[in-house]
């Protein structure tokens, strides 16, 4: 979930992580993404980055595809 620090981007993952989806919670403000992810649960990460970088959002591809791969 993007913009996941806050606003309707927070409301979506707190919704999402309470009905049984694990959330993977994408902003810039890591200590938001902290204290979301801890509100959340266990089996919830966050990835602290700027979506408008394009070598960040390079990194976070790429980070995203290892944890499907490693789940199936």
């Amino acid at each position: 979930m993007t913009g996941a620090s806050s606003g309707i981007g927070y409301v979506f993952a707190n919704e999402l992580g309470k009905d049984g989806y694990l959330v993977t919670c994408v902003a810039r403000s890591e200590d938001k993404l902290k204290n979301l992810v801890r509100t959340l649960g266990e089996g919830h990460q966050f990835i602290a980055a700027d979506l408008s970088d394009p070598v960040q959002l390079g990194e976070i591809e790429q980070e995203l595809r290892g944890c499907n791969e490693s789940k199936r």
